[in-house]
């Protein structure tokens, strides 16, 4: 089944693996604290797996052949598919997981991590200038850990999950 959305979900998850190898790339490098390396390009992975989980989310209304627009839940896409009489079992499994725990699981984590990443100005890395040369960056406490094992973790659900629900959708 040719679906449109395809190659943007597949963009934004190859910009999410690219931006987690850099993460290790600047981490082996030494040049900058790991913890501000982790949190700068962590907050990109976590947006570009956020966009990739939307878009996918829109890929699904396309292969349900619904009116395509822009989700920002598996909840939201469900209803929205209720009022046509369709169900998705795909769909289903992504409401689930988002109502499940409340933070107790990957998907839970990626939501939480990119609310925290853009509802709060106060987390954001104060940087002063000490010497002409010299930045000191002082990073601000986050609930959730942002660092390479969560974007990898958070990577490696997600493209599971897209992969292993696609194959299923052309299955029929």
């Amino acid at each position: 089944m040719a679906n449109q959305l395809r190659p943007i979900v597949n963009q934004r998850l190859y910009f999410a693996r690219l931006h987690c190898d850099w993460i290790a790339q600047e981490q082996k490098r030494q040049q900058l604290p790991k913890r501000v390396i982790e949190q700068s390009l962590g907050e990109s992975v976590v947006m570009h797996l956020m966009l990739a989980y939307r878009a996918y989310l829109s890929e699904l209304a396309e292969a349900y052949s619904h009116p395509q627009q822009a989700y920002t839940s598996a909840v939201e896409l469900m209803a929205s598919l209720a009022d046509k009489a369709v169900e998705s079992g795909e769909v289903s499994e992504l409401a689930c997981l988002e109502r499940d725990g409340e933070g107790k699981n990957w998907l839970n984590s990626l939501f939480t991590l990119y609310q925290q990443s853009t509802d709060d100005p106060q987390r954001l890395p104060s940087v002063t200038t000490k010497a002409v040369n010299t930045i000191a960056v002082a990073v601000g406490h986050q609930q959730n850990e942002l660092n390479l094992d969560t974007c990898v973790h958070l990577y490696d659900c997600l493209s599971a999950v897209v992969e292993n629900q696609r194959l299923c959708l052309e299955e029929w």
